[in-house]
């Protein structure tokens, strides 16, 4: 990553030792407020901007380093197995108070089903999510503009084209 290089989202990868059932997580996840559309869950932002992102994690499920695609309907008819979550916090798009909701969220699964938490491959308690985040965010308010911001979403969309 380059010094002038935006982050526009941080990648939390939950690994387990052993497989879990893709039906325990799935109802976790709903009593969580998390929706499902088909492969991935959402976590929606009350009260966002229009320019902000509508979710403040996407979850994605893999087993043996595939994705697990399964809608509701398939969770419903049978169970299937998963080791590891893959949770992106939209780091750019959210105002700095949604961290504490997405930290709070990988602290709830990983105590839930006993995982472990990584960021780039490297191990990470919650507390170094949270600092990790909001270290990205320092050094994006610092170059840039404040996460979240109407003038960050411009900047972004105007370098990537989003």
């Amino acid at each position: 990553m380059q010094q002038n290089d935006i982050v526009e989202s941080v990648l939390v990868t939950l690994s387990s030792t052993g497989k879990c059932s893709r039906r325990a997580l799935h109802q976790f996840l709903k009593s969580r407020g998390f929706k499902s559309d088909e492969d991935l869950y959402y976590l929606p932002a009350e009260g966002v901007a229009a320019w902000q992102s509508p979710a403040v994690a996407l979850l994605s499920v893999f087993s043996n380093a595939g994705t697990v695609y399964e809608t509701e309907e398939d969770i419903a008819e049978g169970d299937s197995e998963w080791d590891r979550l893959e949770l992106e916090y939209p780091i750019c798009a959210l105002a700095r108070e949604f961290m504490a909701k997405f930290v709070a969220e990988c602290d709830a699964i990983c105590s839930r089903f006993a995982l472990k938490a990584f960021i780039s491959d490297e191990s990470k308690s919650v507390p170094e999510i949270a600092t990790h985040l909001n270290s990205i965010a320092d050094r994006t308010a610092r170059q840039f503009f404040e996460p979240g911001s109407e003038e960050l979403a411009r900047m972004v969309e105007a370098r990537y084209g989003r």
